[in-house]
């Protein structure tokens, strides 16, 4: 009986302490929130940590409430995610001057106490997301209050929508269900004021243009943000781009090194170069062959695994452990995001063996003028489909030529051979008799002051040197060209 009484006495103890909690900050507590409300009863564990705002500090989190009559409500606010970056590989390698240029400018921006905005872009597979991982956790000493990570891009390979994105790094912020307006511009405050007088760092991860990230990006002072994105973000003011390029050489070796062991690799050393070289220098191909050897272990690399990657047909199933995580479903992404028309360009041209001009790009990809084609081409360039060599020349990675060319029926890849096996033997004889042409005016029998004949020889040097150039460029898709003309009695 005496344990009851004891155990009653501390209850009723309990409860009138509640009550005089109540009655003495009823008017400190009176703030009204929106969204859910719980009812809680007072406990043991309950201290006051802010009356005056409303804050009470309750089992190590925080908790928000009011006064309704004699019950007091409480809400309580979700834990905070400080830190957030996703997982360092511990294999990373190479990219030391993309890194170097990263970290200086991050410095910079808490020295200068300005935001600073990295733009990491590049190909499918390239490591964008792995460098700006492995950027943030070197730099994250510099930002010790928040590091944030968000990825804008749904499994499916879709854009998130912003909002949404908000919505969920609020609530990793501390913000309860009722305290997150709907609208963009509503969260965007928010999330802007929350981060207001820190040192934090942002990682967005595979944006897909400008409106995705202007949202996303800190107010103030002393915070860093990086971007990964396959496109240029082109109008977002005040970025800093770093655009990625294939590994070296030696990084790529290097990488394959620390996957699959030193013996492996250096036990087959010209092997291993031409592996690397086949996966196109690209760190995902690289990632991909490493873990196939590390799963079949009883291969070799140049007796079992380089003679698959010598079949060009088959060379992007080898690179593609699934369907979810392979180079072909990287490209896809990319290929996804444009319209008909370029894609049909991008297909057609995958069938070249080499880089090329606008030219040939018009007549065969079927598009009515040379400025239609460079703006066509240029967006396939601006979503990493396609590369710009040098003013109005155009060339594909080669694993992305296979990828285009694989898009293709065989009897659209004849059709598109014949084609260009037309095009470039009909340019061949325009050269071929503008030339002569000239020559013919230059020896032409004229009795009289022929000013014309004299003007035409130099005409005809400049054609000569117009086809020779024409021939130096197209040197890499011409022995193919006639190849497939000949086959074709053409």
């Amino acid at each position: 009986m005496s344990g009851n009484r004891i155990g009653c006495a501390s209850f009723f103890l309990g409860l009138f302490k509640y009550a005089a909690f109540l009655v003495k900050n009823a008017q400190n507590v009176s703030a009204t929130f929106e969204g859910s409300e719980t009812f809680k009863t007072a406990d043991a564990d309950m201290r006051a940590s802010s009356i005056d705002q409303n804050v009470h500090q309750m089992n190590g989190g925080y908790a928000f409430g009011r006064v309704k009559g004699n019950v007091y409500i409480e809400r309580q606010e979700r834990a905070i995610s400080k830190f957030q970056l996703p997982r360092r590989t511990n294999d990373f390698t190479g990219r030391d001057l993309e890194l170097d240029e990263i970290l200086v400018t991050l410095k910079q921006a808490i020295k200068d106490e300005a935001v600073a905005i990295l733009s990491l872009v590049g190909m499918a597979g390239i490591g964008k997301s792995a460098l700006a991982i492995c950027a943030a956790h070197q730099a994250k000493s510099y930002f010790p209050d928040l590091q944030l990570y968000m990825n804008l891009r749904e499994e499916d390979g879709q854009p998130k929508d912003v909002g949404t994105v908000l919505k969920i790094c609020l609530q990793m912020l501390g913000f309860g269900d009722g305290d997150i307006p709907s609208h963009v511009d509503e969260l965007a405050t928010r999330y802007r004021s929350r981060l207001s007088g820190k040192k934090a760092l942002v990682l967005i991860d595979n944006a897909q243009n400008r409106e995705q990230v202007e949202p996303l990006l800190p107010g103030s002072e002393g915070c860093a943000v990086i971007v990964t994105s396959r496109k240029s973000l082109v109008g977002l003011e005040g970025k800093k781009e770093v655009v990625l390029t294939p590994m070296t050489l030696l990084e790529s070796l290097a990488l394959l090194e620390k996957l699959v062991g030193e013996k492996q690799v250096t036990e087959s050393m010209e092997a291993a170069r031409e592996v690397v070289q086949l996966c196109g220098h690209l760190p995902l191909a690289i990632r991909i062959t490493g873990a196939t050897l590390n799963r079949k272990r009883h291969w070799n690399l140049e007796l079992d695994y380089l003679p698959l990657l010598r079949d060009e047909q088959r060379r992007l199933n080898y690179l593609s452990q699934d369907e979810k995580y392979g180079l072909r479903t990287s490209f896809e992404l990319s290929y996804k995001n444009i319209e008909d028309l370029d894609q049909h360009v991008f297909k057609i041209l995958g069938v070249l063996p080499s880089d090329f001009g606008l030219e040939v790009a018009k007549e065969i990809g079927g598009l009515c003028s040379m400025e239609e084609t460079e703006k066509c081409l240029d967006k396939l360039v601006d979503a990493q489909l396609l590369e710009a060599v040098e003013k109005q020349r155009y060339c594909y990675h080669d694993l992305m030529r296979l990828y285009a060319r694989g898009l293709l029926l065989p009897d659209e890849i004849s059709t598109a051979k014949r084609n260009y096996s037309q095009w470039y033997l009909d340019k061949a004889d325009e050269f071929k008799e503008s030339i002569e042409s000239s020559h013919k005016n230059h020896f032409a029998t004229d009795t009289r002051p022929n000013i014309y004949a004299i003007e035409a020889y130099p005409l005809s040097q400049i054609r000569m040197q117009e086809a020779a150039t024409w021939l130096s460029e197209e040197s890499g898709n011409l022995l193919l060209v006639l190849k497939w003309a000949n086959e074709q009695g053409l």
